[in-house]
């Protein structure tokens, strides 16, 4: 787990209103408890440069003084050698206690360099607060321990050649919310690497007519739900055979669906859709074509049929309104 200098300053820039500073260097927060430094923000980044944690202490409005429960030897070392601590005034409706689901005071948070929340408290003490200071960085080390197992463990499936069982490792690390850990970024991108490999896999199979594509398919669609690989599979689905389709007023909703995601992520499987649109547009205009010479030929039955085929079957698109007033002039 890396801390940048600067991600927990950005993270406390909007308190700045509210917050005293924490120290960095030989002297800490308690030394200076009531002192309102104007550089606050400078020694706080300072602070932050390594692997301090941050002790967010929410306190009631009008506090004077050090409380009681920081009154503590131990709580002062740590305030100058292993955190940084900063000081709110609790104020109801507050934005920014909101977003921190905080509700009343007091109240201590112990996050991390990125804005991870690893505890809090509200029934303060000395006791409780040391053993806060104590366990936070042994939690983080265990959990970093398990990181780095889960990510042996999915390796190891890789180089046996089981890429479905090392995806579900990897899958289950990469929905672990905790920012600023590599494992979770590594598992994320191996997700997406071998994700997509059965995805290619897949649709390569189709064109055989392979039903265990199809199968496959809808397997990456249900373990991957509304992400980019869930979506891009749910596409070649729905792109699959489309020529010989008698669904298509089913399928081109999605597709367009599909084509008006945004979001760099989705930026591939929507331009996939929309050339797929494009092309039907192409085809349901070829349609349209082929019923006004019937309709010249004076075959206006069988231009009517194919009129309101297309403007059935391609709802949403130019082809259908195009259809509809076509229908209209005959």
């Amino acid at each position: 787990m890396r801390f940048p200098p600067t991600s927990v300053l950005l993270l406390f820039v909007a308190l700045s209103a509210h917050a005293a500073p924490g120290a960095g260097g030989g002297r800490g927060f308690l030394d200076d408890y009531d002192a309102v430094t104007p550089s606050w923000r400078n020694d706080l980044s300072a602070g932050l440069g390594g692997s301090k944690l941050i002790l967010l202490y929410v306190h009631p409005l009008g506090e004077t003084g050090t409380p009681s429960f920081l009154r503590h030897p131990d709580i002062a070392r740590a305030s100058r050698d292993a955190f940084v601590f900063v000081r709110i005034p609790f104020k109801s409706g507050d934005p920014t206690l909101k977003d921190m689901n905080i509700t009343a005071a007091p109240t201590v948070l112990i996050l991390d360099g990125f804005g991870n929340e690893w505890r809090r408290a509200t029934a303060l003490s000395q006791n409780g607060i040391k053993d806060l200071l104590r366990y936070v960085p042994e939690e983080i080390a265990r959990y970093t321990e398990t990181l780095d197992r889960s990510l042996a463990q999915a390796k190891s499936r890789e180089d046996k050649d089981d890429d479905r069982g090392a995806l579900l490792i990897y899958r289950r690390m990469a929905a672990e919310t905790k920012k600023g850990f590599d494992q979770i970024v590594a598992a994320r991108e191996k997700v997406r690497q071998l994700g997509n490999k059965r995805l290619r896999d897949a649709v390569a199979a189709l064109d055989t007519g392979d039903r265990a594509a199809v199968q496959e398919l809808e397997t990456l669609i249900r373990e991957n739900g509304e992400t980019p690989l869930g979506t891009a599979a749910r596409l070649a689905l729905l792109v699959s055979g489309i020529e010989q389709a008698s669904d298509l007023r089913t399928r081109i909703p999605e597709i367009q669906r599909i084509a008006g995601l945004t979001g760099e992520e989705y930026a591939a499987v929507a331009k996939e859709a929309q050339e797929t649109l494009a092309a039907l547009e192409a085809y349901g205009d070829c349609l349209i074509g082929h019923a006004i010479r019937k309709s010249k030929r004076g075959d206006t039955d069988t231009a009517r049929g194919i009129l309101r085929r297309v403007a059935s079957d391609f709802p949403g698109t130019k082809a259908a309104r195009q259809a509809g007033a076509e229908l209209g002039k005959l």
